[in-house]
C-alpha cells in the first residue's frame, strides 16, 4: 500500500530522530589533569635576608640527566640550547621570601615546553634555582644565584605528594674575583704562565657598580650597571701624566667577565709596550634580554 507523503515523513523523522539525538548529546568532559605542584624553601644558610628574584624549576627525565653526568651524580639539571625542549622548565616571580620560609610553585602555570602535568610517566631529577638578577635568559645562572640540591622525583599517572626542594647555597657571591679568576678549561701549564699577568692586571683595575636610580625606578628592584676601570702599568696616581682613555663595550654573549678577560690582554699588550699607555674604561652593557648598547631608553 502506498503511503501518503505526510506519513513518510513522519516515518523517516522517527527512524532518524534517535541518531539525531545521539550526534547532538554532548560528549562527557574529559577529567582535567592535577596540576604539578612543588615546595621550594629557603634555607637561612643560603641567604640571612629576605631575597627576591625568577624562581625556575628544571626537570629532566633521569636517564637523560644520568647520561649527562657520565656516571658521576647528577648535581646540575639545566637547558640545553642544543635541545631545548629536552629540559622543562617552570617559572614564577618571588618576591621577599624570608629565611626558612617557604613557597608553593605551580609547575602547570608557566612552563616550556609542556606543563609538567602533562610530562610523560617515569623518573625525572628536578632542581630549583632562583635567578636573582632575572638575567638566566641571557647569561645563565650567575654569582649571587639560589640553587637547591638535585631532588629524583616520578611522575606518574597521577599526582601524588608536593615534593619538596630547598635553596641551599649561593653561586659564586665574590663577582670580582670570579670574572678575574682564569677559566677550568685553561691547562695548568698556560695557566701558570697567564697567572702573574692576570694578578697584575686585576691590581691594575677598579670595579665599577653603582645602581642606575632611573632603572630601578622602572623596575622597581636595584638595577646594576657595571664594568671596570684599567690603569696602564707604571700609572702615575699623582696626576702629574694624562693619560688618553679608551672605551670598550662586548657583543652579544659578552659581560662583566668577558670584559675583565679584555682587560687581561689589553693590560699584556700595554706592557708589552704593543699598544701605548691608555686608561681603559670596560662596560658591560649586557641586560636580561640581550645587549644594550646603552641605548636612551625607559628599561635599558
Amino acid at each position: 500500500m502506498l503511503r501518503t507523503v505526510p506519513a513518510l515523513v513522519t516515518s523517516l523523522a522517527l527512524m532518524l530522530a534517535p541518531i539525531s539525538f545521539a550526534l547532538a548529546k554532548p560528549a562527557a568532559p574529559a577529567a582535567p589533569s592535577a596540576h604539578r605542584l612543588f615546595r621550594v624553601t629557603l634555607d637561612p644558610a643560603a641567604s640571612a635576608q629576605l631575597v627576591s628574584g625568577r624562581l625556575l624549576l628544571f626537570a629532566v627525565p633521569h636517564l637523560v640527566a644520568e647520561s649527562q653526568a657520565h656516571g658521576k651524580p647528577v648535581t646540575r639539571v639545566d637547558t640545553n640550547p642544543f635541545h631545548p625542549a629536552q629540559t622543562a622548565v617552570a617559572a614564577m616571580k618571588l618576591v621577599h621570601l624570608a629565611p626558612g620560609g617557604t613557597v608553593v610553585i605551580d609547575a602547570d602555570a608557566l612552563a616550556f615546553p609542556t606543563p609538567f602535568s602533562q610530562l610523560a610517566p617515569g623518573a625525572y631529577d628536578i632542581q630549583a634555582v632562583l635567578d636573582i638578577n632575572h638575567d638566566y635568559n641571557y647569561s645563565g645562572r650567575g654569582p649571587g644565584d639560589l640553587v637547591s640540591d638535585v631532588v629524583q622525583v616520578h611522575f606518574g599517572d597521577a599526582a601524588g605528594a608536593t615534593p619538596s626542594l630547598r635553596l641551599s647555597r649561593a653561586l659564586g657571591a665574590d663577582t670580582a674575583m670570579q670574572s678575574w679568576a682564569l677559566p677550568a678549561r685553561v691547562p695548568e701549564k698556560m695557566r701558570q704562565q697567564m697567572q702573574p699577568q692576570m694578578d697584575a692586571a686585576r691590581a691594575h683595575s677598579h670595579a665599577i657598580d653603582f645602581v642606575s636610580p632611573a632603572l630601578t625606578a622602572f623596575w622597581g628592584r636595584p638595577i646594576h650597571m657595571k664594568g671596570w676601570v684599567l690603569l696602564p702599568p707604571g700609572y702615575d696616581a699623582k696626576g702629574k701624566i694624562t693619560y688618553p682613555v679608551a672605551y670598550h663595550t662586548h657583543g652579544f654573549g659578552g659581560g662583566d667577565r668577558s670584559e675583565a678577560m679584555t682587560g687581561l690582554s689589553t693590560y699584556a699588550q700595554m706592557a708589552e709596550k704593543a699598544i701605548p699607555p691608555m686608561i681603559w674604561v670596560l662596560l658591560d652593557e649586557s641586560s636580561p634580554t640581550g645587549t644594550h648598547e646603552f641605548a636612551d631608553s625607559v628599561n635599558n
